[in-house]
């Protein structure tokens, strides 16, 4: 149900201390929704992991995956929001579009990005699709507020914003996290934490949090 959140929540913003507008996404924001991701994640446990090398070639190659995946995000019909600045993001996929991964022709693309470091993401993504539950559900794929922002309460208006579409469709949220500051904020969100395990080759620990739709 796509319409859930692409048309009934614009969010208006206008005088000091209103909401921030949140919108759909569009195309000519990839680049710069691809520098917050990148910001935001370089540091992050799993990234850390992910790429092999030094810091700043781990930022480049983030850099042109995050573009890569937010181009796969909208040719699988997946839902972008962001704020009207493009200062924070969350990538979500909904109960009737692909689950996690990328569309076959950008596939090549993101190996190239990975490298030498491919055999161990490709594990990590099939073991990610694994612990995924069966049923339909909102799935937060990605959610991230650029530094200076973070703080002010962005990433959860945008949770808030997804949260809406699954309570409309009636289905619960599911979202993974291997950074344990997230885990607080999750839970204050009123997600339950469901599973968990180490991701293979070594890497950090991911967490599966799920809440369910409210009743009434």
């Amino acid at each position: 149900m796509l319409s859930a959140v692409n048309e009934t929540r614009d969010h208006p913003a206008g005088g000091a201390g209103a909401i921030p507008r949140i919108r759909d996404a569009r195309e000519d924001d990839l680049d710069v929704l691809a520098d917050v991701l990148t910001r935001a994640f370089v540091d992050a446990p799993y990234w850390s992991w992910a790429f092999t090398d030094r810091r700043g070639n781990r930022a480049r190659r983030l850099h042109r995956f995050e573009k890569i995946q937010l181009r796969g995000a909208f040719l699988k019909h997946r839902v972008l929001r962001t704020v009207e600045d493009c200062s924070a993001v969350a990538i979500w996929i909904p109960p009737d579009s692909p689950g996690p991964g990328l569309p076959l022709r950008l596939a090549p693309h993101a190996a190239l990005v990975f490298g030498r470091d491919a055999p161990r993401n490709l594990r990590a993504g099939r073991e990610l699709r694994r612990h995924l539950p069966a049923e339909p559900y909102w799935f937060l794929m990605g959610l991230a507020v650029t530094p200076e922002r973070q703080g002010g309460h962005l990433g959860a208006l945008l949770v808030a914003d997804g949260l809406q579409g699954a309570e409309e469709d009636g289905v619960p949220v599911i979202l993974e996290t291997s950074n344990p500051a997230n885990i607080g904020f999750y839970r204050h969100l009123g997600f339950d934490l469901i599973d968990q395990y180490d991701i293979p080759a070594c890497g950090p620990p991911r967490w599966f949090f799920r809440r369910d739709p409210r009743v009434g």
